[in-house]
């Protein structure tokens, strides 16, 4: 019998005592899902540190070389976000590997404490991914006015009519309702089955030492 057809009459299954499980198939199978999650968690977290980085660095040059007050402020407050974010994604990851010299149990245990904060992540990203710069996008986008002493190729991109400030701050707003409904997708997609099936393999593990 192939392995996804096991998964699917145990969780099918009303009584669950009756079905004689292939522990170890399953661990490995879960073991195996987990560690291609990693992967996706660890190519996400380097895509954006490096994004935050390059960010970090294209803010500064703006904020030095444009003349609007609270422009330069929210150039500075961006800088300070993309050092949180970069911070945030560090500490989420902290604690991936769970401790080798405890039961099995205890070590998916930890695992499911770490997909619960990875999952916590990306359903609370408005509030810390997607709030934070939208602010400081509007103190942008509200601190370009009119200046005939500012000559710079970048002049030519910035919104100076009130009717270009609302288009350019609504595109962002609609942009940044996709990424929260995409991370909050990904949660439930990744996250909340894996967390099923650790917690289906554990009472296995607790049925297999009470028999």
């Amino acid at each position: 019998m192939r392995e996804e057809e096991l998964i699917k009459i145990w969780k099918k299954s009303s009584d669950m005592s009756h079905i004689t499980l292939n522990m170890p198939l399953l661990v490995t199978e879960l073991r195996n899902r987990m560690e291609s999650l990693d992967g996706k968690i660890g190519r996400r977290d380097r895509r954006e540190i490096i994004a935050s980085v390059v960010g970090m660095i294209g803010f500064a040059v703006i904020a030095f070389i444009i003349p609007y007050f609270w422009t330069k402020v929210s150039c500075l407050l961006t800088i300070v976000w993309f050092a949180y974010v970069i911070y945030r994604l560090k500490s989420a990851s902290k604690d991936k590997l769970p401790d080798t010299s405890l039961s099995l149990f205890d070590q998916l245990s930890q695992r499911k404490q770490y997909l619960m904060k990875q999952a916590k992540l990306l359903n609370s990203v408005f509030y810390w991914y997607i709030l934070p710069p939208f602010i400081t996008n509007i103190m942008f986008v509200f601190g370009v006015g009119q200046t005939d002493t500012w000559d710079s190729p970048l002049s030519s991109v910035l919104p100076y009519l009130l009717s270009e400030k609302l288009t350019m701050l609504s595109l962002i707003a609609a942009f940044y309702a996709y990424i929260t409904w995409m991370n909050r997708q990904a949660a439930r997609s990744n996250y909340a089955p894996l967390i099923r099936e650790i917690e289906r393999v554990q009472e296995g593990l607790t049925r297999s030492e009470e028999e």
